[in-house]
């Protein structure tokens, strides 16, 4: 009997475990560029935030993703002066990746897959 309600709540327990978050990579990106995000890391640390979290917040323009983009502009700038439109490009292209689709869209057309 003590097998079976230890079962019954493993089960229980496994059956309501949320999947692991899918973290964001950056590693498509620019090395100037992913240096830059790492160095901002105390205002959003990017190496440990949720794609969902960053696809939503970007959307709705909560405001600490949103600094943390402000804070990073002089050091993209600085550090990928040489291409600032390939940057440019390879963030668009690496954010629709993540989010399914542009920078600028709105919230409401987010998909919560």
């Amino acid at each position: 009997m003590q097998f079976w309600n230890w079962f019954l709540l493993a089960t229980a327990v496994l059956a309501t475990a949320k999947p692991p978050k899918q973290l964001v990579d950056i590693s498509t990106l620019p090395e100037c560029m992913q240096y830059c995000m790492r160095q901002e890391k105390k205002h959003f640390d990017i190496d440990k935030a949720p794609k969902k979290r960053v696809c939503k917040e970007t959307s709705s323009k909560i405001v600490p993703f949103w600094k943390w983009l402000y804070k990073i502009g002089p050091c993209v700038r600085r550090e990928c002066d040489e291409t600032p439109d390939e940057t440019s490009d390879a963030f668009d292209a690496w954010y629709y990746d993540l989010c399914g689709h542009h920078f600028s869209k709105d919230s409401k057309d987010y998909d919560d897959d």
